[in-house]
């Protein structure tokens, strides 16, 4: 029961997934309790499976208190007095809070939950807070609100369970303006690992992210120094904190006051689309990060920062994403080429969308000499750098599954030929927009994919044949796909209507995507293009 009700990863509220679907998604836990009277007696007197709370702020909004109660009373029964089930009660009380579309929820409502919340004793076992404004309303009004509820859940937060936050998310379809410096959240809250901030930033809404005891800059403290010592004082110490995790996505930091690299000696993975790169640079440095999602905006910033120190901060990479201002990309990846080039033996996905690109960034740093575990490859809306005209793949990608190069000027014939002969394992091509492409070389990537017969294949298909009482020849017409799942042509408008026909046949049953339009750029609900 505990693995069929195990609640959705931390990273599935952002600001693209919606967390809240309609109809409602079935509550898996309430289901099992509608099995049979043992289940449900069961599940009733297990503490261990109530420690999830999500609060909506429309499906919940008239009945918010009573499903608070509700899980409460269930997630601490035992708590206080009954023992039977000692070595677990660690375990009892609310470990992870969600409020979706929470700036819905009214003000008397959105205390009280929170409130109920710490009077059962729950807020200081809490580990995990989510609290999303994706859903629901998107007005002004709605607007003051996130902002009123965000700095009520970080005071909340800092009041009640200081000591034993472990991740904190904040997602909203706003721009996020935080007035803090991001060391000061991880230093008000010492056993914070993990801190998430969701937002968008073409929206033209602001979320404007503060609280009373979060400082806007942080003054390290200096070593005491004997005043008479002639020698040079001793350098600053930053303070340290135990952030692994930290993710900004539509954020825009106004903040003067820098991150240190000596702040932050854990982290692992770092998730940037943000303007403002000076607040955040020198965590690029940060050793051994497993991955490094970079969308920076401001070219001027690009340019005049130093370079990261690329040597430490990618040797273990599994995950790189470069993106935003146009040098940022061609800027990191020269470097990475003059370090002789960088070996990347960990990298499995390489997100290259929108940058500005030349071949040598490819075949230096990507090919499986260099990077034999990559996995994907998103080459989408590239551009080539001149006085190149077209970019040319790395001659090996042994491992390359999937390939995305779609709204690109650059693919063509060739292009999807080199796929077929450099990826011998590819699945799954995606090369929307590519109007320079035709269906004969698409036609022979699918075919070079098909898979083998073998001789005990084909004798166990005769045997089955004969003893159905069917033809051998009828056997031989069995269904064989290829080994490409997935195809996604739309607006490739020089594919010939009998080659879609032909890949339908041979790619497993919706794999191949087409129309002769890209649906990103049609105009009404007219259906006359869709093929």
């Amino acid at each position: 029961m505990s693995l069929a009700t195990e609640p959705s990863p931390l990273a599935r509220y952002s600001q693209v997934e919606t967390p809240r679907t309609k109809p409602p998604r079935v509550n898996t836990l309430f289901s099992a309790m509608r099995v049979c009277r043992s289940w449900y007696q069961l599940i009733k007197a297990t503490p261990q499976l109530w420690t999830t709370l999500c609060v909506d702020g429309v499906i919940n909004q008239k009945n918010a208190e009573r499903k608070v109660a509700f899980f409460l009373e269930r997630a601490n029964q035992g708590r206080l007095g009954h023992t039977k089930n000692g070595p677990a009660s660690s375990r009892r009380g609310i470990r992870r809070l969600v409020l979706t579309a929470a700036q819905d929820l009214p003000p008397p409502t959105f205390a009280a939950v929170l409130a109920a919340v710490a009077g059962a004793g729950s807020a200081s076992s809490l580990r995990e807070v989510v609290l999303s404004f994706v859903d629901g309303s998107r007005t002004t009004i709605s607007a003051d609100n996130e902002a009123a509820r965000a700095c009520d859940m970080l005071v909340y937060l800092e009041t009640h369970c200081r000591s034993t936050l472990d991740a904190l998310s904040v997602c909203s379809g706003s721009r996020i303006y935080p007035d803090f410096d991001l060391t000061c959240v991880y230093t008000s809250f010492p056993n914070l690992t993990s801190l998430s901030l969701w937002g968008t930033t073409s929206s033209s809404f602001v979320l404007g992210l503060r609280a009373p005891f979060l400082r806007t800059s942080f003054t390290p403290i200096p070593p005491s120094a004997d005043p008479d010592d002639p020698s040079p004082p001793p350098a600053v110490v930053h303070p340290r904190t135990n952030a692994r995790h930290l993710r900004a996505n539509g954020v825009v930091f106004i903040a003067d006051s820098n991150c240190h690299l000596e702040s932050f000696p854990h982290l692992v993975d770092l998730d940037f689309d943000i303007i403002g790169a000076p607040v955040v640079w020198p965590l690029l440095s940060a050793p051994n990060l497993r991955r490094c999602n970079t969308a920076v905006y401001g070219e001027a910033h690009v340019a005049a920062l130093p370079m990261p120190d690329l040597a430490q901060a990618w040797a273990r990479l599994e995950h790189l994403r470069l993106g935003g201002a146009k040098r940022l990309a061609p800027r990191l990846l020269d470097e990475a080429i003059r370090l002789g080039p960088l070996r990347f033996d960990h990298l499995t996905h390489v997100d290259l969308s929108f940058a500005s690109l030349s071949s040598r960034h490819l075949t230096a740093l990507f090919d499986s000499s260099n990077a034999p575990c990559v996995d994907e490859l998103n080459l989408a809306s590239t551009m080539v750098s001149p006085p190149e005209a077209a970019l040319v793949l790395p001659r090996r990608m042994a491992r390359l599954r999937r390939l995305n190069v779609s709204h690109t000027m650059w693919v063509t014939d060739e292009t999807v030929r080199a796929v077929a002969q450099c990826a011998p394992r590819l699945e799954r091509l995606e090369a929307r927009g590519s109007a320079f492409i035709t269906g004969r070389p698409v036609m022979e990537l699918v075919r070079g994919r098909m898979p083998a017969v073998d001789d005990a294949d084909a004798e166990l298909e005769h045997q089955q044949a004969q003893v159905s009482g069917s033809s051998v020849k009828s056997a031989s017409k069995a269904p064989r796909y290829s080994l490409v799942t997935e195809l996604a042509l739309e607006g490739c408008t020089k594919i010939e209507a009998a080659a879609v026909e032909w890949l339908k046949k041979h790619v497993r049953p919706g794999g191949v995507r087409f129309q002769f339009v890209d649906p990103n750029e049609r105009r009404g609900r007219s259906s006359q293009w869709a093929y």
